[in-house]
């Protein structure tokens, strides 16, 4: 049979078994893990910032060569400077449409049926 320990005893046991800390211990001890919690909140807060900040800066980035590429393209003519020849080439894809591009620009053209001499040049596959 198990013995019975009086509830009074059993309480003097824990309080004896457990560390007896002053307030002013256990003041510093709460600050100490409140500190630790504030820099990892902190921590977490500013790396946050910073990847809305990058976020931000990478949309602002792609729309401004979006616009600048559609002013080139806007700008460009798709021949040579002394207007002599075109600047529009492409290449047939395994679609079998002709695909053409100003190199000058990088505009793209929608697809096309190639033309007899784009077939003779295209790379069979």
């Amino acid at each position: 049979m198990e013995e019975q320990i009086p509830k009074a005893e059993k309480a003097q046991l824990a309080a004896a078994a457990t560390p007896q800390y002053s307030d002013e211990t256990m003041k510093m001890l709460v600050q100490l893990m409140l500190g630790e919690q504030a820099e990892k909140i902190q921590a977490k807060q500013e790396a946050k910032a910073r990847h809305l900040l990058t976020k931000e800066e990478t949309r602002k980035m792609v729309a401004k060569f979006t616009a600048d590429r559609a002013a080139a393209q806007a700008r460009c003519n798709h021949t040579s400077e002394d207007n002599r020849f075109t600047l529009i080439r492409g290449q047939v894809h395994n679609d079998g449409m002709h695909h053409p591009i100003c190199v000058r620009c990088l505009k793209e053209f929608p697809p096309r049926r190639p033309l007899g001499e784009e077939i003779e040049t295209a790379v069979s596959s």
